[in-house]
């Protein structure tokens, strides 16, 4: 397994008389595997005016956006959250950041499933035949009347809300599901842009045309994802 800087690199970073509460410490490390690092998060935001002792819920933001594959942070966030048992929301922040809203234990979507019928989505419920405005507004919450912001060849850009934990899990799913590249990334303080492009699961394909099943990106992930959350080291 390989455990990436997280929480015993920000602990000593803090200096003292700050200190890390447990769910501080799992936080800190689902973002040190999440960007191999957690010294590759502006500096600024882990230090300043942030409150590790915290513990319930911690925002943090991060700079740009995060995707599902061909640099898969969203991915590698829902995968390590689900791991670490906590969830995350993702929110609209200004100035090219996007916030991460961590909060302590919540049910993963297979737990919910196994638990109850609550009327979500099944995992295998969507089927965006290239339909992207469909498939976008069956996983997440459009605004603006569903209009696009942008078009090319192959992707479509929509503004969307915030984009809460239980959600988050469906979207990763169906987009591996269906082999669509989602990103999410910080528009304004209230809305989030949501880039979908379909690609392919099929062997030998270069990076930006491919895109793995949730299984495949799983296994490559698995070193990764499988580590001891709640300690410094």
């Amino acid at each position: 397994m390989t455990k990436y800087s997280g929480a015993g690199w920000l602990q000593r970073s803090l200096g003292p008389g700050r200190s890390l509460s447990p769910f501080g410490i799992r936080v800190a490390n689902v973002l040190g595997q999440v960007y191999r690092g957690i010294y590759h998060i502006d500096s600024a935001v882990l230090k300043k005016g942030m409150f590790w002792d915290e513990p319930w819920v911690l925002p943090v933001n991060v700079s740009g956006g995060l995707a599902t594959f061909d640099f898969d942070e969203l991915t590698r966030l829902v995968f390590c959250c689900q791991q670490a048992g906590i969830g995350v929301d993702i929110c609209g922040c200004p100035w090219a950041y996007t916030k991460l809203l961590f909060s302590a234990k919540r049910p993963t979507i297979g737990q919910i499933f196994q638990s109850k019928d609550d009327g979500i989505l099944s995992p295998n419920s969507c089927d965006p035949e290239g339909d992207f405005l469909a498939f976008a507004n069956k996983m997440l919450s459009i605004r603006d009347g569903g209009k696009v912001l942008w078009v090319t060849d192959r992707s479509q850009a929509y503004s969307v809300d915030a984009v809460e934990w239980h959600p988050l899990q469906l979207l990763v799913n169906e987009c591996h599901q269906h082999s669509i590249r989602a990103s999410l990334t910080g528009r304004s303080s209230h809305s989030l842009e949501a880039v979908f492009s379909q690609r392919s699961n099929e062997p030998g394909l270069s990076t930006y045309d491919r895109h793995p099943t949730l299984e495949q990106h799983r296994k490559e992930l698995e070193r990764i994802i499988n580590i001891d959350y709640e300690s410094f080291e």
